[in-house]
């Protein structure tokens, strides 16, 4: 082989690296963003729960898939996001923390909805109990005409001095439109 056909094999072989290595940056590419648009897609699971008032129960429960797609306003995901805070906030507590879960959540709630909180501050102690709630998965399952409930699998983990439990209750979140479009928790309905 000569000195020019070396050359020429080296520049083809440069060049067929090069092609190779674009083809692989826009597959990647291509594919990440298909990743992003996509969002969960909702099925219903019946179970029946109760609310926390324990006077009634609560419909369908939705569990996330990973197929299809959706497209979500700022308004769902801020539906979303509130339910989220307010499950979280209010389903953790110490019984030695001056009931700070309830004060967090007050102006996130309707008046109705406050009145009903504030029943459930709890005494302070020396002998800890405290509960964690985490927000598995959530979703929007209904909005029309200033009213919007979401649903939410939780896990809640309780703890005392002497043992720690866990369940996974649904939670069911109503929301409603208060002045100037602010959206405020007007219920919560644990499993």
């Amino acid at each position: 082989m000569t000195v020019g056909q070396r050359t020429w094999f080296i520049r083809i072989g440069i060049l067929a690296g090069i092609l190779l290595a674009v083809i692989l940056f826009v597959s990647v590419i291509r594919n990440s963003g298909q990743q992003q648009t996509e969002s969960p897609h909702f099925q219903q699971q019946t179970s029946s729960s109760t609310d926390v008032l324990g006077s009634g129960t609560v419909g369908p429960s939705v569990i996330p898939t990973t197929r299809g797609t959706t497209s979500t306003s700022p308004t769902d995901t801020y539906l979303v996001q509130l339910s989220r805070i307010v499950i979280e906030r209010l389903g953790s507590y110490s019984n030695q923390n001056d009931n700070a879960h309830i004060d967090d959540v007050l102006s996130l709630v309707t008046p109705r909805m406050a009145k009903y909180i504030d029943t459930l501050r709890l005494d302070q102690s020396t002998v800890y109990r405290g509960q964690t709630s985490r927000v598995v998965t959530i979703a929007l399952q209904t909005k029309e005409k200033g009213r919007a409930t979401v649903v939410a699998n939780v896990q809640r983990e309780l703890d005392t001095a002497t043992s720690s439990t866990r369940n996974y209750p649904t939670v069911r979140v109503e929301l409603v439109e208060a002045a100037q479009h602010t959206w405020l928790v007007d219920g919560i309905f644990w499993e």
